[in-house]
């Protein structure tokens, strides 16, 4: 477990709280995420959530460039997440460390083909090119706007067939195959959540 984060706080930080589980594996205080704009203290599906606009709000997960190199490399992860969208605009970004340029890193929004409540799209790019690029995986049931949603990404990395797995509600959907190989690089950005 390398970050895990309840956004309890107030104010200030979202903490990563993967060490104090017991995680060895912790990027530890490095993670720690920077708010930009959001609401704390709003109602989560298990204690307590963070709204953000949609226009400039945004979280920024530590000041390191190489903190999530590990998304864009040669090893296997996962990332799991609760969402509630009062709204679903395709193209709208849960996590992102790319931009225009696409050096190296990941973007993850809700669906790139016109139906952003029935998937999730994602870009993943290593120094050797695009490991998947804005691969459409397809949620096993239509994602309802004001409901809240578990949404699970997954990479096996050996599995160049079936790399990357969606999950909803630890259901199973769409996967997408590796286009390429991982490297070490650091990313283009530091990663953002709700960018």
């Amino acid at each position: 477990l390398k970050a895990y984060y309840k956004f309890n706080e107030a104010s200030g930080n979202i903490i990563n709280q993967a060490e104090s589980v017991g995680s060895s594996d912790s990027i530890g205080t490095n993670a720690d995420m920077t708010i930009t704009g959001a609401t704390y203290d709003q109602t989560g599906i298990i204690d307590k959530a963070l709204s953000f606009d949609g226009s400039n709000d945004y979280g920024t997960l530590g000041s390191s460039l190489s903190n999530f190199n590990f998304l864009h490399g040669t090893g296997d992860w996962s990332i799991n997440f609760w969402v509630k969208y009062d709204e679903f605009i395709a193209e709208d970004r849960f996590l992102g460390n790319m931009d225009s340029t696409e050096t190296r890193g990941i973007d993850m929004a809700v669906g790139w083909n016109g139906d952003p409540d029935g998937s999730l799209g994602m870009a993943i790019k290593s120094d050797n090119g695009f490991m998947v690029n804005q691969g459409a995986f397809t949620f096993p049931a239509t994602v309802s706007s004001g409901a809240w949603v578990m949404i699970t990404m997954t990479c096996d990395y050996s599995d160049t067939t079936n790399t990357y797995k969606v999950y909803l509600n630890g259901s199973a959907g769409g996967t997408q195959a590796r286009g390429t190989t991982g490297s070490t690089g650091n990313s283009e950005y530091s990663l953002k959540l709700a960018c």
